[in-house]
């Protein structure tokens, strides 16, 4: 087909009870209409997602310039999808193929959920080191994934 069209909106609302803290919360709605052609998959409804999170931002919190994120949230969800799966099933004795059609249900089975820390420190007047711990509830929003755990380090300069 076509392809596909994705509108995405996002609310952020911020709040600073002091100059080096940030409280913050976002949400993102999405929807995507797909020409679903005429593959295995066709006459797909609208793929409708969400995300959200929740998080602090701190500045200047071990020195002068550094940053400090703790966020919670999921990352963006298929919330809402299906389309009709056609596909061979037999080959009759005359040559005509049967075929299986059914509405099937593509949203995911589980609810993704993180919580991540991360911090950044300018290290020289024009680099700086980050470092970041993230735990993932289901990841990939699969309800049979076990938790996860990341950590990562980045340097950035320029020259």
């Amino acid at each position: 087909g076509d392809g596909a069209v994705s509108d995405l909106g996002t609310v952020r609302l911020a709040y600073r009870p002091t100059s080096g803290i940030e409280l913050f919360g976002q949400a993102t709605l999405g929807n995507t209409r797909i020409d679903g052609g005429d593959g295995m998959l066709r006459e797909w409804s609208d793929v409708r997602s969400d995300a959200f999170a929740l998080g602090m931002l701190a500045s200047n919190v071990l020195g002068d310039g550094d940053h400090l994120g703790i966020i919670i949230g999921q990352p963006l969800r298929v919330r809402d999808a299906s389309a009709m799966l056609d596909m061979p099933m037999a080959r009759k004795a005359n040559g005509d193929i049967e075929r299986l059609q059914e509405r099937v249900d593509l949203t995911p089975t589980g609810r993704e959920l993180r919580a991540e820390i991360a911090y950044r420190h300018a290290i020289m007047e024009a680099s700086t080191i980050g470092t970041w711990l993230l735990l993932q509830h289901q990841p990939g929003h699969d309800a049979s994934a076990e938790p996860a755990l990341g950590v990562g380090v980045r340097f950035t300069g320029q020259f």
